[in-house]
């Protein structure tokens, strides 16, 4: 689906339309809208185009512009052409709509059949391909794996040091202070003798 679509004669912008039916009157962008954000009978108009007139296969949630241009036109009561619209956007699934008109028109009509792989190309070739074997990535997580064990190692380790380091330092002060307690007292004892 396009992003734009042309805009029509007395049509609102794309934004303006977008911020109708997001009922976000600030709304930035005109994107897509949230069928959660609209109001029940946009959500309404919205399924409407969704499993009518622009039929898909996929669940949608989030409406495009040119979802909610057609809403617009709705609303507007503005005419559609659909057949012209059914001719632009051949891939949408309009067979339930062609397939009355066939038949109103007496038209032969073949019930479609599902085919599968084997009917379109026939029996698979057997041929053996190389790939690569399963697990041959394990190699490669195994040294990750080893990697990030080592890190944890290594931070375990500085963790620890640094905590060592700073009971030495805490050691050494107070054997410090003990010497320089020792050292005056000696100094004393000497000068008194």
């Amino acid at each position: 689906m396009k992003r734009e679509w042309p805009p029509l004669d007395g049509l609102p912008s794309a934004l303006a339309i977008s911020r109708k039916f997001s009922n976000d009157p600030i709304l930035e962008v005109h994107y897509r809208v949230d069928k959660g954000a609209m109001q029940p009978l946009h959500k309404l108009l919205f399924y409407v185009v969704h499993k009518i007139i622009l039929p898909r296969r996929e669940k949608r949630t989030k409406a495009n512009y040119l979802d909610l241009t057609i809403m617009e036109l709705l609303l507007a009561r503005h005419p559609i052409n659909l057949p012209q619209l059914m001719c632009k956007l051949q891939g949408l699934g309009y067979g339930f709509w062609l397939g009355e008109l066939f038949k109103s028109l007496g038209v032969p009509i073949q019930e479609w059949q599902e085919q599968t792989t084997k009917d379109v190309i026939g029996d698979p070739n057997q041929a053996v391909v190389p790939t690569l074997k399963r697990g041959a990535n394990g190699p490669l997580q195994r040294l990750r794996s080893h990697l990030a064990d080592k890190e944890k190692e290594i931070e375990a380790l500085r963790v620890s040091h640094t905590a060592t380091i700073d009971e030495m330092h805490l050691s050494f002060k107070a054997k410090e202070a003990e010497l320089i307690v020792e050292n005056e007292k000696l100094k004393s004892e000497l000068l008194q003798t």
